[in-house]
């Protein structure tokens, strides 16, 4: 991946690749957004979105449209991997002949066009989230796929419509390079670097790795004496107090608790049975982890969500998505910058909360 300079970037807008079944004429520069429940059905069956975009990027590449005409790059100079992707595309192409090998009129592809063209999807998109930090689906543009990753980027990616645009976090130099985050950068070291090299197959040292105190503080705990960050088993950051046998053993059981509620959350039948697991789950770790740690975030983030799902389905929740969106806030700007489009996005949708419970007042 190259280097992208301020200057370039700054006001670039870029159509992208797109996939979705209601769009029937698109151009290889559309966006490409896949999301993980989008499926389309052909002769009865149903299968992945990511096997009808296989054959619509085959026919646009057989048109010659190949997405050099936005800028300098083409969809064949993409990276695709394929040495490392050979066990997830064995499994991907069982469900492609599977569905596909079905259709009456299927297209002829050749296996190692099919290999190419999904690989190099795997390997060149990036994640997107919804305002709640979850992944709703991915995307990919030809000209972005340039943008090399770090876990504390200095830019993002925001979409209008079918366009792309690169925002800076917050004011930078002309010439200097910009980076953005291929995956959820609020994470543990561990799992960004394992989900970086699971899905693009690179072993992460960005500054964002090598920044020690960020990285601590992600997994910390909070101190008994003062709640600021310490490590199990060590002495607290501010107070220099040490963590006692008796907390250690506390704070084990929380950290194994929150992953256990995240892993749960995926069981959940309902809105309503969500929140309540996200806030038992808060209630036995806040002040146990740190006010900043990751997974006490993630806990947040689902309990706002539940709560805002229950309030569009007329079940008030507003005052408590207010406090959970409060406390989320505060963890984005103690990691992010005022002016990054995340601590943004969430304030507008905060103050959209506090209009529909009648409190517009507050966001004057």
């Amino acid at each position: 991946m190259g280097d992208i300079a301020v200057e370039f970037v700054e006001v670039f807008e870029q159509s992208l690749f797109h996939a979705h079944v209601t769009i029937p004429n698109i151009t290889i520069h559309d966006l490409i957004v896949i999301t993980k429940s989008s499926i389309f059905k052909a002769s009865g069956c149903a299968g992945d979105e990511s096997y009808r975009l296989v054959l619509r990027l085959a026919k646009k590449l057989d048109m010659g449209d190949d997405g050099s005409a936005v800028g300098g790059r083409r969809f064949e100079d993409l990276m695709d991997h394929r040495d490392k992707m050979k066990s997830i595309y064995r499994e991907w192409r069982c469900g492609y002949d599977k569905w596909i090998g079905s259709l009456p009129n299927k297209a002829k592809l050749s296996d190692d066009l099919i290999e190419s063209i999904i690989c190099k999807v795997f390997i060149n998109s990036f994640g997107l989230t919804s305002v709640f930090g979850a992944t709703i689906g991915i995307a990919l543009c030809v000209q972005l796929s340039g943008l090399d990753h770090s876990c504390q980027p200095s830019a993002r990616i925001a979409f209008k419509g079918n366009e792309c645009r690169i925002v800076p976090i917050k004011p930078c130099s002309e010439g200097a390079i910009l980076t953005h985050s291929y995956i959820d950068e609020l994470l543990p070291l561990e799992e960004r670097r394992k989900q970086l090299m699971e899905s693009y197959k690179f072993e992460c040292h960005c500054d964002g790795c090598a920044n020690e105190s960020r990285n601590m503080q992600m997994t910390a705990f909070a101190c008994e004496a003062c709640k600021g960050p310490i490590k199990l088993n060590g002495k607290c950051e501010d107070c220099k107090n040490s963590m006692t046998s008796e907390h250690v053993s506390t704070c084990e059981m929380a950290d194994k608790m929150a992953q256990a509620s995240l892993q749960a959350l995926s069981k959940c039948p309902s809105a309503s049975s969500k929140s309540a697991l996200c806030k038992k789950s808060l209630e036995l770790v806040d002040d146990v982890l740190y006010s900043f740690n990751v997974r006490r975030l993630a806990l947040l983030r689902h309990t706002y969500e539940s709560c805002v799902a229950l309030s569009e389905l007329f079940i008030c929740r507003f005052s408590e998505a207010l406090s959970y969106g409060a406390q989320i806030l505060e963890v984005l700007n103690h990691y992010d910058h005022p002016n990054d489009l995340a601590v943004i996005h969430l304030k507008f949708n905060l103050a959209k909360i506090y209009f529909k419970n009648g409190q517009a007042e507050i966001c004057g």
